[in-house]
């Protein structure tokens, strides 16, 4: 298969920001996945995914979200958790809209993760089914009663005072190539706005009773020895999840899945798990 190059666009939220996605074509499609990245990063990190589903027939659809990548706003900032998930919605419809003859999944990562339970708790009719990889949905290390309280003071009065996220870039990955290119991206901040910190927090204490809520056919993936987000809340997650079609994997690797030394055989088992579902 030759190379395919992406095209960039933006697209219009539901609150009139243009928000930047990329978007890529296979020369024969079966399928759409649209893509939600991690908290501080952006849809540029995700080439080793976008590579392997390409050859397989998948169309790609990236977005930024908001306070990232290309996208505008304030860095690692969002005044509320929900003015995300609309930003995913309304990515998702539009992406639908264009792609109306083909099943559209939803695959989405880490931080993206928590902001997709939250929007497939509403039940949208568009995905056909989800992969989370290393989901957001359980502190990794427990916060203190104190640094949260005084954290959420804060907020109120300077919400977009950026402090540090405390990700170290050896974290994210095994592949000491990703972890340099990780640490040197000026498209990757190492800081989160006060109000974004409090407004995750706040939805983590909801997030565990959204998953009786997701009714779609659902594959979740954990690294082993994830350190940034928690593999006991992605187990916890999983089972309290009553749709019949789940499915759970737990692999070698620290936290970005899709960016890890075994990454090829992480994307044959979602591809596999997705073509079971394309029937």
């Amino acid at each position: 298969m030759t190379a395919v190059e992406a095209r960039h666009h933006f697209f219009e939220s539901w609150d009139g920001t243009e928000l930047y996605y990329r978007e890529f074509q296979p020369e024969k499609k079966k399928g759409v996945l649209v893509v939600l990245h991690g908290l501080a990063e952006h849809s540029g990190r995700y080439r080793f995914l976008w590579e392997y589903f390409l050859r397989c027939g998948w169309a790609i659809y990236l977005m930024d979200q908001r306070g990232h990548g290309r996208s505008p706003g304030s860095r690692c900032h969002a005044e509320h958790f929900q003015d995300l998930v609309e930003d995913l919605d309304s990515f998702v419809r539009m992406v639908a809209a264009k792609e109306k003859k083909f099943p559209l999944f939803l695959v989405a990562h880490s931080f993206g993760g928590q902001v997709a339970v939250s929007y497939l708790s509403r039940q949208p009719k568009e995905p056909k089914g989800v992969v989370l990889s290393g989901p957001n949905l359980k502190l990794a290390v427990p916060l203190s009663p104190l640094k949260r309280y005084l954290g959420t003071a804060a907020a109120r009065f300077l919400p977009k005072l950026a402090v540090a996220n405390e990700i170290d870039p050896t974290w994210v990955s095994r592949d000491a190539e990703v972890v340099a290119a990780y640490a040197d991206d000026p498209l990757v901040g190492n800081k989160i706005s006060l109000r974004l910190g409090a407004e995750i927090l706040d939805n983590l204490d909801r997030v565990m009773g959204l998953a009786p809520k997701i009714k779609l056919p659902s594959i979740l993936i954990h690294g082993q020895g994830d350190k940034i987000t928690s593999i006991e809340g992605t187990r916890e997650f999983f089972d309290k999840m009553q749709v019949k079609d789940k499915t759970l994997k737990v692999y070698p690797g620290y936290h970005e899945n899709f960016n890890e030394t075994n990454r090829e055989e992480i994307f044959e088992e979602i591809e596999s798990w997705l073509n079971a579902r394309l029937k």
